[in-house]
């Protein structure tokens, strides 16, 4: 399972992550479709709660949520509101109105299929007039930054290598990881091994997956901006309306 060995070294590895640039989006859609009242947040995907306790010290009502159990641990350790579930299976009874599935996490489904049922199972946990806020990175981004790339670092308790390549034929993109742990009351290190896979489907691709019975898409955005996609875009937000 992706991250269940990452989780251990994943919060100095993202340390440089503009969280900030979520948390932006996220006001900019609060106001732009709900007036600007307070709103209930889900998080799909949402790792070691980072990105959740960000919102919820800007006053987010957050509830977060992501596959893997170690993620899940480590979210909970900040104490947040948070559930092991998977997007394709939402295990929830509560609606929200606004739901998010950031950081490319949605680039680990596997098939058009799986997105058209994450879709669905989003649709469960929305109020009418709710939204779904996701994002993709691209096939520019595995090309240009991500292709036979290879990055380290250490840290006090840890250390990882990567090694991320991009296969064009099956447009998938893999992350290699060697993580590094300090055993406790020890000098020894545990090495772990983590392979990460992630699927490059195209704006159009996934707009034809939307049910449109469900949702209306009321925006594909370039990177952080409510703008159209230029074709250098690295990442891409949609933003769907539950009808």
């Amino acid at each position: 399972m992706p991250y269940r060995n990452l989780a251990l070294v994943y919060d100095n590895m993202m340390s440089y992550v503009p969280y900030q640039n979520w948390v932006g989006l996220i006001d900019y859609i609060k106001e732009s479709q709900f007036g600007g009242r307070d709103i209930s947040l889900f998080e799909i995907g949402g790792g070691t709660g980072t990105l959740g306790s960000i919102l919820s010290y800007v006053g987010y009502n957050y509830t977060g949520s992501d596959i893997t159990p170690s993620m899940c641990s480590a979210a909970w350790d900040k104490g947040l509101d948070f559930i092991c579930a998977d997007c394709r299976n939402l295990p929830i009874k509560t609606n929200f109105d606004l739901a998010i599935f950031l950081f490319d996490g949605i680039n680990y489904l596997s098939s058009l299929e799986e997105y058209a049922q994450t879709f669905r199972e989003v649709a469960t946990i929305l109020d009418l007039g709710g939204c779904f806020l996701f994002d993709i990175t691209t096939i520019y981004n595995s090309r240009m930054n991500f292709d036979d790339y290879m990055e380290a670092d250490s840290y006090d308790t840890g250390a990882y290598i990567r090694h991320s390549f991009y296969d064009p034929e099956s447009r998938t993109q893999r992350n290699l990881f060697d993580i590094f742990v300090k055993e406790q009351n020890s000098e020894k290190y545990l090495r772990l091994e983590e392979e990460h896979v992630q699927h490059l489907f195209s704006v159009e691709e996934i707009s034809s997956v939307v049910p449109l019975d469900l949702f209306t898409i009321e925006g594909v955005w370039h990177e952080f901006a409510a703008e159209p996609v230029k074709a250098t875009a690295e990442r891409i937000h949609f933003l769907l309306k539950r009808i």
